[in-house]
């Protein structure tokens, strides 16, 4: 009963939708800002300022960060303006019920009109009972709403305070950005001189080295399980690394379809037992292995850590180096062969210098720190021994301890769809496991695995990639070899290939990232929602209005409300009785009635039904 003649017999019946549509409308704005920041907005990648607020971003637009707080601050004034109308419109019927307690008095009396000023003020947070008004159902009610109102009008700080901003970034439209993979200094007719069967020079060894320690140094590890631990060091994820032209590209921006020299190692042993003959062979003379007639184990190398890789059946990568068979052609203008494509997949062997011994402090240079050891090469035939006497260890002892692995590997390149740059200059492959099914053959492979000892032990000696040494002995291996095979590849490419393809880039843009406050939300919501359920006071507000129009019909009369309601149609019958009515009530009037008479509303055929007052509504009018 209550919401019906709430609205249906007070508003009359085209009125009654108005305040529930921007009740409704409310509710729907708060609701989707909140719902909008939770589930949207959270993690939102927005422009900064550096980019226009049309702009479009994979096909879609992107906001600024400034055109988000924009729309939140439209979207909270737009519901602070629906809430006014409707706070407006509850505070004039609290008024209205504030009014009807005290209307008994007489307008016109200034004394009593000024105490109703007074008591109306007061009757909001009255310091007192007010003779047990304060509490009565309607009282409640009002209190409970001005509440909420005040709490909802106060709660957009909460909104608007709950997005933060903080720098991130994301990639942006597919090939926005060419590059080309070739370098463009790259001289092939210089191959022409280790194609002929010749050494090549120092320079791409040292070059080789550095490429190796640009592309791996710590800081440019994109996961720091890298450089492997301690054991086998094959438990953790290894990428594939090249080193281009420098680009202005953002680090994380990616290139597409790039080939990138890559080399899986399936397994590293360290074997016990004696050490096989070859291998004494090439500690004695590693000038073998070595592709720019250099020894990494002579007397003047005097760091450990050094090793050397190569070919123990020396049938695929036969020793002494030689990159070609052709003589070499004086003519300028005979171009080198170029190299065939070569993939490797097999076992080499590597040996590794573990220590060094003098006869004076520190007496013992030692980075792996292994008590016994799986094998032990004897000294080389040139080298003398050292006579020690420290205490304990008196006696007449090696200078230098090496060892050996064996090491099964494939290396060749990789065909990757999409690479990463991890520095303007380095692209790392998307590809993170073991896997060697998409490694295929390069021409610039086998050249790689003949500089191999040259690149590590130069490697070995700047260890800028900070390879770690201590009881890691398979791990620093690995990590040698990838590094330095890595290195060779690049090396050669940059500096004798010919050949450069041009690239898709997709380039990594700034943005600012979105992170709501779940609390704060959820705050201003509750907020929101108490001031919707203030809609749940109007049967209380209305209710002694509506009990006075069912008692006014029951005793035959029509209830005002009733007749506001017909006030706003258009037929002429409704107004004729309305005037009918008026004129009825105004010759009642004029019959001079006793004082104190009442006029009620229910007249009859000219009659004046009198009743004492039953009700503080009825409305008094003073005799003459």
């Amino acid at each position: 009963m209550g919401w019906t003649k709430c609205f249906t017999e007070r508003f009359g019946h085209s009125q009654p939708l108005v305040p529930w549509v921007a009740l409704v409308l409310h509710f729907s704005i708060y609701f989707s800002l909140a719902w909008i920041m939770l589930i949207k907005l959270q993690g939102y990648k927005a422009n900064d300022d550096a980019f226009p607020s049309a702009f479009r971003s994979l096909g879609r637009q992107k906001l600024r960060a400034s055109d988000i707080i924009s729309l939140i601050s439209i979207a909270t004034k737009l519901a602070d303006i629906i809430a006014g109308f409707w706070s407006s419109m509850l505070a004039i019927r609290f008024a209205h019920v504030v009014w009807k307690k005290i209307r008994s008095v007489r307008p016109y009396d200034t004394d009593k009109v000024d105490k109703v000023i007074r008591w109306t003020t007061q009757y909001y947070f009255p310091p007192t009972t007010m003779g047990g008004r304060l509490f009565s159902p309607q009282a409640v009610m009002i209190r409970l709403c001005l509440l909420l109102f005040g709490l909802s009008f106060i709660g957009a700080p909460l909104i608007e305070g709950a997005l933060d901003w903080s720098s991130s970034s994301q990639l942006g439209e597919p090939g926005a950005a060419r590059v080309a993979t070739g370098n463009p200094t790259a001289q092939f007719f210089r191959w022409n001189w280790p194609s002929s069967g010749n050494m090549l020079d120092r320079q791409e060894i040292a070059e080789a080295a550095s490429l190796a320690s640009i592309a791996w140094e710590r800081q440019t590890a994109s996961n720091a399980s890298d450089t492997t631990t301690a054991g086998t060091g094959l438990e953790n994820r290894r990428p594939c690394r090249h080193v281009t032209n420098d680009t202005p590209f953002p680090v994380g921006s990616e290139i597409h379809n790039v080939t990138i020299p890559c080399i899986v190692v399936h397994n590293i042993t360290w074997p016990t037992g004696e050490t096989p003959s070859y291998i004494k062979t090439i500690l004695d003379n590693s000038t073998a292995v070595s592709a720019s007639n250099y020894d990494p184990f002579s007397a003047g190398v005097d760091h450990p850590g050094i090793g050397v890789l190569f070919d123990p059946t020396n049938t695929t990568l036969p020793l002494p180096v030689k990159f070609g068979t052709k003589k070499i052609n004086i003519a300028v203008i005979d171009q080198p062969s170029y190299p065939a494509p070569f993939r490797w997949s097999g076992t080499m062997a590597t040996i590794i210098f573990l220590s060094r011994a003098y006869p004076y402090a520190p007496f013992l240079v030692d980075p792996f720190g292994y008590q016994a050891l799986n094998n032990s090469i004897p000294n080389r035939e040139e080298r003398g021994h050292i006579i020690s006497v420290r205490p304990g260890e008196a006696g007449v002892k090696p200078d230098r301890t090496y060892t050996y692995l064996t090491v099964n590997f494939t290396a060749g390149v990789r065909f990757s769809a999409r690479g990463r740059y991890i520095k303007p200059n380095v692209i790392e492959t998307d590809t993170e496991d073991d896997s060697d099914d998409d490694i295929v053959p390069d021409p610039w492979v086998r050249e790689a695995l003949y500089m191999m000892s040259d690149v590590m032990a130069t490697v070995a000696v700047t260890n800028s990639s900070e390879m770690a040494t201590w009881q890691n002995l398979q791990g620093y291996a690995e990590a040698l070899i990838r590094y330095s095979y890595l290195g060779a590849w690049d090396v050669l490419q940059r500096q004798f290939d010919p050949n450069s393809t041009e690239l898709a880039v997709t380039l990594l843009e700034p943005r600012l990232q979105a992170n709501v406050n779940v609390a704060r939300v959820l705050g201003w919501f509750v907020l929101n929602l108490g001031f919707t359920c203030t809609a749940l006071s109007l049967p209380v507000l209305w209710r002694d209005e509506v009990e006075r129009d069912d008692h006014d019909q029951s005793e035959g009369g029509e209830s005002e409300s009733r007749r506001e309601g017909k006030k706003t149609g258009t037929g002429t019958k409704d107004k004729m009785q309305d005037i009918a009515e008026l004129m009825r009530t105004v010759t009642a009037y004029e019959a001079k009635l006793e004082p104190g008479a009442v006029v009620r509303k229910g007249e009859v055929k000219g009659k004046v039904k009198e009743k004492e007052p039953d009700s503080e509504d009825d409305e008094l009018l003073p005799g003459r």
